[in-house]
């Protein structure tokens, strides 16, 4: 899932892999790490830790990134709204695989918290 979120990023705005993970406060490379960060966060188990990991970037970074791209959604961002929706549909079968394994995992654990109940 990360190498699919990473591509569907640098295909949606036009830029390399490479600079996913460059040090860079230009906003064409910054604001496609922010959707980045986000897509991983919210659709992935990984930490803050391991999306800076996945996507080069300090804790602190992804975590801003992803409080950020919320807060551009909140505030009805035309721009932010737009990538992200793109990109979800672009992204539709590896979200839906997604939902299905996170359903399948807390599915197993209801059953053992029922055994152990019994």
């Amino acid at each position: 899932m990360i190498n699919k979120i990473r591509s569907e990023t640098c295909r949606y705005f036009e830029i390399e892999d490479w600079q996913l993970d460059i040090r860079s406060k230009q906003r064409k490379i910054v604001f496609p790490r922010q959707i980045a960060h986000w897509f991983l966060r919210k659709y992935t188990n990984l930490s803050f830790r391991d999306i800076s990991e996945a996507v080069g970037t300090g804790r602190g970074v992804a975590d801003f990134s992803y409080m950020t791209i919320e807060n551009l959604i909140e505030t009805n961002d035309k721009d932010t709204i737009v990538a992200i929706n793109v990109m979800k549909y672009n992204l539709r079968n590896e979200i839906l695989d997604y939902i299905g394994s996170e359903i399948a995992r807390h599915e197993n654990i209801i059953q053992e918290l029922m055994k152990r109940i019994k």
